[in-house]
């Protein structure tokens, strides 16, 4: 039983290990703002947030930020944005 539980436990922490390891972080100033599509354009790139997300932060075009994504479907998304 000792044998599962540690194999079990090992597996849960590799498992969010690579999680973790598919994020990324670019830092920039914000480009363009799409409120209708929740996007924002950073460095020419577009990031896809969630309604949640894109509501709770407050992002103005030329605000210098740092946006931390994951790769989702083709596309960037992003899960967390911070001021610089």
């Amino acid at each position: 039983m000792s044998t599962f539980v540690k194999s079990t436990v090992l597996a849960v922490f590799i498992g969010f290990g690579a999680g973790a390891a598919s994020a990324a972080t670019v830092s920039g100033t914000i480009e363009h703002v799409y409120p209708r599509h929740h996007t924002i354009m950073l460095n020419d790139h577009l990031f896809r947030m969630s309604t949640r997300a894109f509501d709770s932060a407050r992002m103005r075009r030329g605000e210098a930020v740092r946006v931390t994504y994951h790769w989702r479907h083709g596309h960037r998304w992003a899960t967390e944005i911070r001021s610089v």
